[in-house]
């Protein structure tokens, strides 16, 4: 898909790219000069935190294996600056190995990564490009037939599959797609500068685009008809979900795998 890709290219690479090549380097390195770089042991633990934070966050479990892979990382780097290369340390340096296999085995079969973009991409394929169509204030979008208890877990759905960050408020939910790590870790609700998608418990749906995300597109769009587009691609996620058509809905954002 990425010949008629709507949003222009993305020069941020993965930060797990990093980790796929570095962190065999790290673990051989750190067996033969433990002391040396013992000052990885704090990185690490931030690491730890961070993806434990995430994982609270998402319920996802690429973040809960991410968050073992660095504990048992820190674990192992006290291990072997403290005792030097005994059984312990050993048993830890192996744990690590797997736990960085299996980090890679997801990433590349593509089950743990963030689909916010894929969505943005999706919700502009129905719309032409006019001149600059911007506006600042959220636009209704609709309504869909939902209860509490339809909405809750769809959105538990959505969050666990990386492609929203999801607020739960009293009277709604709200789907953010934001990009920034701060936002996902902290449990707050600093969405309002964001892009997002609000259901409340009436099934009545607003949309807010942020001109950030709304510069990203290559060309301008119809704001109405784009807010439109994405308040439908969150409708017909929520039918496929309540059908159990979960599958469709990551195949339909995987089609566009340059994002």
């Amino acid at each position: 898909m990425s010949g008629n890709q709507k949003l222009k290219p993305v020069q941020a690479k993965n930060e797990l790219v990093f980790w796929m090549v570095a962190g065999p380097i790290l673990l051989i390195m750190l067996f033969l000069f433990g002391f040396a770089i013992l000052f990885l042991t704090p990185l690490f633990f931030a690491y730890f935190v961070s993806s434990a934070l995430l994982f609270l966050r998402t319920l996802n479990g690429g973040y809960l294996l991410k968050s073992m892979l660095f504990g048992f990382l820190t674990a192992f780097t006290l291990l072997l600056f403290f005792s030097g290369t005994g059984i312990l340390t050993i048993i830890a340096g192996l744990i690590c190995i797997i736990l960085l296999t299996w980090l890679i085995i997801l990433v590349v079969i593509r089950d743990f990564k963030w689909r916010n973009l894929q969505v943005l991409e999706l919700a502009a394929v129905p719309v032409e490009a006019v001149e600059e169509g911007y506006t600042m204030r959220p636009m209704p979008a609709g309504k869909l037939s939902s209860a509490r208890e339809q909405l809750l877990p769809f959105a538990g759905f959505i969050r666990r599959n990386l492609i929203a960050v999801v607020y739960f408020q009293k009277d709604r939910v709200v789907f953010g797609l934001t990009r920034n790590r701060l936002k996902m870790i902290t449990f707050g609700s600093d969405y309002v500068r964001d892009t997002w998608v609000s259901i409340d418990y009436q099934g009545n749906m607003s949309v807010h685009m942020a001109r950030k995300d709304y510069e990203q597109y290559n060309e301008s769009y119809a704001f109405d008809q784009l807010s439109d587009s994405l308040g439908n691609v969150f409708k017909e996620f929520f039918e496929l979900y309540r059908k159990g058509r979960e599958k469709e809905i990551i195949r339909k954002l995987d089609r566009f795998r340059d994002l």
